[in-house]
This record gives C-alpha cells, sequence and structure tokens, in this order.
C-alpha cells in the first residue's frame, strides 16, 4: 500500500466497493406515462438522443451524457441492493423486518431502476425517524446530500435553500429535487448506486468540498446516527472556511492493544499509568 493510499485510509473512510455499484433489469418496461413533472422532462429528454459526452444542462437538465451497460445477473442485483441501504441509510444496522421488500421486489420485477429504489428507501418511515425526525434541520439537509449525491454542501445557501424548500413542500420533495438534479443524472444515472464522493481530486472541486465529506464520513463502520444529531458542516459553512482535519492515528503497545484513539490522543487512564511509570522510574533511579 503507498503511503497516500494509507494516509487516506487513516483520514477517513473509503467504500466498501472498489468501483460504483450498478445493475440493471433487461427487459423492463419501458415508455410508461410519467406520473411526474420531473418524469416527463426525463422521457422528453431521452428522445432527443443526445449523443455521448458533455451537452448544455440548460438545453436538458434531465439526461444523462454518458453510456454504460450495467450487469444484470441476479448476484449484482444482492449487490446493489445491499450498497444501496449502506449508503441511504448511512452504514444503519437493517433489521429483516426493517427492509423494504415491496421496494426489492418491484426492483427485482424490472418495475423500477436503481435511481427509483433508492429515492424509495430514502422515503421510507426508516430513514425518516433516525435522519429527518430526529435530527436538526442542517444535520438532516447534509445527511439528504451524502446520501443521494454522496457529497456534502458546497455552500450554505444550497442548505438554505433546501430548509426552504423542507419548509415549504416537504420532506419528500427535497428527496425529489436532489434525484432530480442534473448533478444526480449526470453522475449516477438510472442504474448506478449514490457513493462517497470527492475523496479522490477531481477538476474543478474545492479542497474544502474533499475536507467536508471526510467530516461527515469519519470512519468506515460508524453510522450516521451514531455520530450524533447536530450539523457537522454548520460552521464551516457558515464561515466560508474549509473543515481542520486531523489525522487518524492509532498506536499499539507490546500486546498488540491500542493505547491511542482515532483522532491520535492518549485515553486518560493510559496517560496516568505511563505518568506513575515514570515517576517510578525517576523514584528508582535517584534511589
Amino acid at each position: 500500500m503507498s503511503g497516500h493510499q494509507s494516509a487516506a485510509l487513516r483520514l477517513c473512510s473509503t467504500t466498501k466497493w472498489d468501483s460504483p455499484v450498478s445493475y440493471q433489469k433487461i427487459h423492463a418496461a419501458q415508455n410508461q406515462p410519467a406520473l411526474s413533472n420531473s418524469e416527463y422532462l426525463r422521457q422528453s429528454c431521452g428522445e432527443m438522443k443526445h449523443g455521448i459526452g458533455p451537452r448544455l444542462h440548460s438545453e436538458c437538465p434531465h439526461a444523462v451524457t454518458f453510456e454504460r451497460y450495467s450487469p444484470n445477473d441476479d448476484d449484482c442485483l444482492e449487490v446493489a441492493i445491499k450498497a444501496a441501504y449502506r449508503q441511504v441509510y448511512g452504514n444503519a444496522h437493517v433489521m429483516d423486518n426493517e427492509c423494504s421488500t415491496e421496494l426489492e421486489a418491484q426492483l427485482r420485477n424490472g418495475d423500477i431502476n436503481v435511481r427509483q429504489f433508492v429515492t424509495g428507501l430514502a422515503k421510507t418511515s426508516f430513514y425518516k425517524s433516525r435522519y429527518f425526525e430526529s435530527v436538526s434541520p442542517q444535520r438532516g439537509i447534509e445527511l439528504n446530500f451524502k446520501h443521494l449525491l454522496g457529497r456534502a454542501p458546497t455552500s450554505q445557501a444550497e442548505v438554505i435553500e433546501h430548509i426552504a424548500l423542507l419548509a415549504s413542500c416537504g420532506y419528500d420533495a427535497v428527496v425529489d429535487k436532489l434525484v432530480d438534479s442534473a448533478e444526480y443524472q449526470e453522475v449516477f444515472g438510472n442504474d448506478t448506486v449514490p457513493y462517497l464522493r470527492y475523496f479522490k481530486s477531481s477538476a474543478g472541486i474545492n479542497q474544502s468540498n474533499f475536507n467536508r465529506t471526510a467530516v461527515l464520513q469519519p470512519g468506515f463502520a460508524n453510522s450516521d446516527r451514531s455520530i450524533g444529531n447536530g450539523s457537522k458542516t454548520l460552521n464551516s459553512l457558515a464561515k466560508g472556511q474549509s473543515e481542520n482535519l486531523r489525522m487518524r492515528r492509532q498506536s499499539f503497545n507490546g500486546s498488540g492493544g491500542m493505547i491511542m484513539d482515532g483522532e491520535g490522543s492518549m485515553p486518560a487512564y493510559v496517560a496516568g499509568l505511563v505518568i506513575f511509570f515514570l515517576m517510578f522510574s525517576i523514584f528508582l533511579a535517584i534511589s
């Protein structure tokens, strides 16, 4: 493992999968009547047959600029479902009776695609009870960005815009705005499960985006519910400053036990033992 990779692993979490997880049910029903304005716009853009490559968002903000062939076997379906639960539910532990079996069945049958499956998970009572009803509005919005767009909010104005939408149109409208956005469509399309981005250098992306994403994902094994209900990016966004990151360090004693915590500071009881043995050694040397 290179030094750069080692530092990245100690700084924050990496994804469980080496590459984005995709799934596509072939022979799924196509050209179904649009039940929402966003679905109508998406279908209209698809009929325009844009070529692969960049295009103006103002001309057609709902189409995907790239084509990819997603796997469609049962094993890939299971991987995609697990990846979606992990990403959308913030790595929370999900019991069997808490799984969205109806959404899973629709995905297996090809009635919905991965994007619609992700949207459905974000609107479940499981998600709302953990990341909407029991957290501050700013925390809820930053988690929506993390779970659905794979990044932290880029500015306080972006957060305020979505809080205002939440107050005027309700929670589901916030989810629809994020999933129906040009950003989501261009990055993930219909078949790719959202994943954390900005852990790699990207052209035109500020360093602050990396830092805020790292703050929202302090460790691979942590769940978003376990790290608190308050916003993690409020101060930096309000001040327009980047987050200060501390390298995650671990030290081990002779028996293999860890004596340093995740932020690199020594626990109080260990520090007390160290001071005791130092004083004892000094006493023996003097006597």
